[in-house]
């Protein structure tokens, strides 16, 4: 076994250096990001703790097929990006809707929701919107995908999927009485 693999069996077993060491060796990986991410302090954070989070829970060494120093760093690398993804994405939507008319209304309208709790918005959409509806949404305008991906995804036209996100802002915009009927 290489010195990775048996830095994540000790953490695993609650050995706090070997979590350092860890850390230490993801380093440069986490200032990337970091810096990526404009040097928010709390993503930072997010990023170290999804580290952590792989470590202690998500990493099962049994079931991983081969289970060496080049795997375990491929792992860790490839999830740190995909959460970083997710944080980009995030932090976008977030600066959007702080830029956007439309949000300063919505936000006076639902008053005392943080906007960081996105599971929140997420069930109020999914009130407002058919399932068909909200996935469309979701992917193009939360997620950030293309029209043409979300299609892909949903394995319908390009057309049906703009016809569907078409139809649910503006069920969105009747619902914070921005159109009267």
């Amino acid at each position: 076994m290489g010195e990775l693999v048996n830095l994540v069996v000790k953490a695993k077993e609650n050995d706090e250096k070997a979590m350092l060491k860890i850390l230490e060796i993801f380093e440069p990986l986490i200032k990337k990001y970091h810096r990526l991410l404009g040097y928010d302090e709390d993503l930072k954070q997010e990023i170290i703790f999804k580290i952590v989070k792989l470590i202690k829970i998500e990493i099962i060494l049994e079931k991983l097929r081969t289970v060496n120093d080049n795997v375990l760093l491929k792992y860790i690398s490839d999830s740190v990006y995909h959460h970083y993804i997710y944080l980009s994405k995030n932090k976008r939507l977030k600066e959007s809707y702080e830029m956007t008319e439309f949000s300063e209304e919505i936000m006076a309208d639902i008053s005392g929701i943080n906007f960081n709790d996105d599971f929140i918005i997420i069930d109020l959409l999914k009130s407002i919107l058919t399932e068909k509806e909200f996935i469309s949404v979701y992917y193009t305008e939360i997620m950030d995908y293309t029209s043409e991906e979300t299609a892909k995804m949903l394995h319908i036209s390009k057309q049906a999927c703009n016809q569907r996100k078409l139809r649910a802002l503006e069920k969105i915009k009747h619902y914070y009485g921005f159109v009267e009927n």
